[in-house]
């Protein structure tokens, strides 16, 4: 990632603690673009893991927030370890 791209996750990635941080969640950037990122939501250590949004619904808020600060960002995937078998 090109130093634009890392500033433009930690943007985005920022954005997103903002949300979660009181239900005990955080997020790590798994990869950007300028007009894309991916996030992963981690749930270690929260109380309250339901009360999370859900990585398809955050994902779509994390964006609406983040097209302030980063009008060419199309796309916001938070994937949700809640969603899959891992």
């Amino acid at each position: 990632m090109t130093a634009d791209n890392i500033n433009t996750g930690n943007t985005v990635a920022d954005i997103a603690r903002d949300l979660i941080y009181l239900d005990g969640g955080n997020v790590t950037v798994i990869s950007a673009t300028e007009t894309q990122v991916t996030l992963r939501l981690v749930l270690e250590g929260s109380d309250c893991k339901e009360c999370v949004m859900s990585g398809d619904f955050l994902s779509q808020v994390v964006l609406s927030a983040a097209q302030k600060q980063l009008p060419s960002l199309k796309t916001v995937r938070i994937e949700d370890p809640r969603e899959t078998n891992d």
